[in-house]
């Protein structure tokens, strides 16, 4: 037996019984906001290194990491990234790492955004906190163009958000990449059932639909602004959505693409077979990530 073969697989599965011991545990049997919080990175303690400088910044009260590589920024474009966690938690040291890539392989600065979480806040103050965001940069780089990126329920917020610019007719962002997004927190497609959930290492249904509806609050989880899965689609900025096949999302994310077909908005969705939530964001022990990494960056080159 030729054990080198194997290595990818065996990394694999190393890597999906960690994410079972400390994500899934978190979401399985409702929500453990100790567990998922644990190991949180403060946006204010993000630091450079020798490839990305790192600056805190405060704008309107949201407090931001802004990364800028070392040398030949693009002067042109802005990154604004909202992280996963269901709404309730993050960011992790591991999404950190992730868009410092993000802006060492495209040179375009990007701001991680402190969005506020629930349960102590709603989808009203997270949108509040990325428009805040959103108009500083507007305001002070008119020309540049605007690219959100969010994996997970910052993908979700990423969509939200794009739904609330339209309504208020505000200028959208030119593109969105969208990692895994949680397009759905009410969590009602019929084809995410039990089986389904045993199969996805990561995520559990009890979980999600208590931090749905937390996260929610006196709104219904069904509303655009809080599952964009609900909106109106139509005119919406070209999106990339990269997802893996044994994840519960992956349900929400083919029904999205089928309704994009219907109007007016172009995208795309990557379905990599075998791999987890958000896989795109983990370490790069696998080719699937890699392959689902460079997609991103190619996507972000190509325009």
């Amino acid at each position: 037996m030729n054990m080198r073969n194997n290595i990818p697989e065996l990394r694999k599965k190393t890597l999906e019984n960690l994410l079972r011991l400390y994500s899934k545990a978190s979401y399985e049997h409702g929500l453990k906001l100790n567990l998922i919080r644990t190991g949180d990175v403060a946006i204010q303690d993000i630091k450079g290194d020798k490839l990305v400088n790192a600056k805190h910044l405060n704008i309107n009260d949201v407090n931001v990491s802004y990364i800028t590589p070392l040398k030949d920024e693009k002067e042109n474009e802005v990154l604004i990234y909202l992280h996963g966690g269901a709404y309730v938690s993050g960011p992790i040291k591991y999404q950190v790492r992730f868009i410092k890539k993000i802006v060492i392989k495209t040179l375009i600065p990007a701001y991680i955004v402190d969005y506020r979480l629930a349960p102590e806040f709603t989808y009203e103050e997270a949108i509040s906190d990325v428009q805040s965001i959103y108009q500083y940069i507007l305001d002070k780089y008119p020309n540049k163009k605007i690219t959100l990126i969010g994996d997970s329920a910052g993908g979700g917020l990423a969509l939200s958000f794009c739904l609330y610019l339209k309504d208020k007719k505000y200028p959208l962002p030119f593109q969105n990449v969208l990692i895994s997004p949680w397009l759905d927190v009410s969590m009602s497609n019929k084809k995410i059932n039990k089986e389904e959930g045993k199969r996805d290492v990561m995520l559990g249904m009890p979980g999600l639909i208590e931090a749905g509806k937390a996260y929610a609050g006196n709104t219904s989880t069904k509303d655009p602004l809080v599952s964009p899965m609900f909106g109106n689609l139509n005119g919406l900025p070209k999106s990339l959505i990269t997802v893996g096949t044994k994840e519960l999302l992956i349900h929400d994310c083919r029904l999205f693409k089928k309704m994009a077909n219907d109007v007016q908005f172009e995208l795309t969705v990557s379905e990599y077979v075998g791999m987890f939530h958000a896989f795109v964001v983990a370490p790069p022990l696998l080719p699937a990530i890699h392959e689902g990494f460079m997609e991103v960056v190619e996507f972000l080159n190509s325009n």
